[in-house]
């Protein structure tokens, strides 16, 4: 719901794909061992800005089947 789906075992693949109706931002960290992955999100009548902070070591993957009708904005990736 807050943007951070785990999709196989430590978070060594994850999901980033805000949905939360109702909800404008968010911010969610999860500790991982191979570091933290940090999400900031923030949703306007047009687009979700998001920034996505993660270790190299971890794959981030974005399914466009998953995202909101509204365009999606990354500002950083780690």
């Amino acid at each position: 719901m807050l943007g951070i789906q785990n999709l196989a075992p430590g978070y060594a693949q994850f999901r980033v794909c805000p949905d939360a109706p109702g909800i404008d931002w968010c911010r969610v960290a999860i500790s991982t061992v191979a570091g933290p992955i940090r999400v900031d999100w923030t949703k306007t009548d047009t687009t979700v800005d998001v920034s996505v902070e993660h270790p190299a070591s971890l794959e981030r993957v974005m399914s466009r089947s998953e995202q909101p009708t509204v365009g999606i904005v990354f500002d950083h990736d780690g």
